[in-house]
């Protein structure tokens, strides 16, 4: 039977999370060997997130998202009341809610970071911290709470992203594509700091972004959000 063109891009996305998990499980070095590009044990080991830089970076890039989830907010009770935030229906605002709501917020808080126990770069022994290294499919007890998989910045940053997209693609805009190499581009940025500055390994911001968007996908199933395009 044919895969319905609805169905697709949620298909992508779990053939993608499939093929990355396959990839960091064939190759179990992969992760510890991208953090140790930026650990330097001379330096006292990630430097950069002692950077006040780089923490300035990361405090600007977290305010975006924010405002993004405010504006989606926004957005959502003017569509309730009959108003159209910059001519994007209301439902646009209400599908990107809830891509937050159930990526960052459900998914990867509540669930995997609170309970999978994956000990975050800067703590484990390989480089200089006390708590066991553990590949990303295996649950374990090295960290009891906000834990490195899968990253919730990354999450945030892919949500964000998707939400922006979505916006950018239902608004009477001219030429789109700037700002969405802009939106996408910071997206990747907010990831390959949090790996840099040892707070999480490549497949916690990898994973993250495409849990996020195969949860954009699914919820596109639904009738009301048909329709929008990322």
């Amino acid at each position: 039977m044919p895969l319905s063109p609805h169905a697709r891009p949620l298909v992508l996305c779990l053939a993608a999370i499939v093929v990355v998990a396959a990839v960091f499980a064939l190759f179990p070095g992969l992760d510890p060997a991208v953090s140790g590009w930026t650990h330097f044990p001379e330096r006292g080991g990630f430097s950069y997130d002692a950077e006040p830089a780089a923490q300035r970076l990361r405090n600007l890039l977290r305010g975006a998202m924010n405002a993004t989830f405010a504006l989606c907010l926004v957005g959502a009770l003017m569509g309730a009341a009959g108003r159209r935030l910059w001519a994007v229906p209301g439902r646009v605002y209400e599908w990107a809610l809830l891509v937050f709501a159930l990526g960052p917020g459900l998914i990867v808080d509540v669930l995997l970071k609170s309970y999978w126990g994956r000990a975050r770069p800067a703590d484990v022994t390989i480089f200089g911290g006390e708590a066991r290294y553990s590949p990303f499919w295996l649950p374990t007890d090295q960290c009891a709470d906000n834990c490195s998989f899968v990253s919730g910045e990354g999450a945030g940053a892919a949500a964000s992203a998707l939400a922006l997209a979505a916006i950018l693609r239902a608004a009477p805009v001219a030429d789109r594509r700037p700002a969405l190499v802009v939106i996408w581009g910071l997206a990747g940025l907010t990831g390959a700091m949090r790996v840099a500055m040892g707070r999480h390994f490549v497949s916690d911001v990898v994973l993250s972004f495409l849990i996020v968007a195969a949860i954009g996908a699914a919820l596109r199933l639904i009738p009301r959000y048909r329709y929008v395009r990322p």
